[in-house]
């Protein structure tokens, strides 16, 4: 049960963390932002593509070193590194499904490069899979602690996702 309620808060955590760096980068640029669990605009939008894409690769970035926190404590042995290794992926890889209606960060960002849609939703869930693989096998937690941590982040995601229309929207 412990590893549910820590996927659950980790996975929460998480969000608040990724959408606090799209926030974040786009303070550091002097735009107005309306932020809410799930999504962040600039009020008035972005003054220059060059803003707009590091406002947009803000996001992953954090949830990307948040994986690879997540490496090195499951290289120490500590669960909590699948834990967030294992968020940071299914994150970013349920983002790229969602892209085939709503293009995501790095699809966005792939294609304002000309490097075709998928070529940076591939690469970046690739790579969190592959950290994911190996922070398991140097962490070992067990199918158990994978199963629950599996069902506190679908809980959590499912609560974001649908709960959003319900949670306020902060301007600052």
């Amino acid at each position: 049960m412990k590893a549910f309620v820590l996927a659950v808060l980790i996975t929460l955590i998480m969000f608040v963390l990724h959408e606090g760096g799209h926030a974040l980068m786009a303070k550091a640029l002097g735009y107005e932002v309306a932020a809410s669990l799930n999504h962040v605009k600039t009020l008035g939008g972005a003054n220059s593509e060059a803003h707009s894409m590091l406002i947009t690769a803000a996001g992953p970035a954090v949830t990307f070193i948040l994986g690879l926190i997540g490496v090195v404590l499951a290289t120490r042995g500590q669960a909590l590194g699948v834990t967030l290794v294992g968020t940071a992926f299914l994150i970013r890889a349920m983002a790229a499904v969602v892209s085939l209606n709503n293009p995501n960060d790095e699809m966005r960002i792939s294609l304002d490069l000309g490097l075709g849609a998928w070529t940076l939703p591939a690469l970046v869930s690739g790579l969190l899979l592959g950290m994911l693989i190996y922070a398991i096998r140097k962490a070992r937690p067990g199918i158990a602690y994978l199963v629950l941590t599996w069902l506190g982040f679908s809980v959590m995601i499912t609560a974001i996702v649908f709960g959003e229309s319900a949670l306020p929207t902060l301007t600052f």
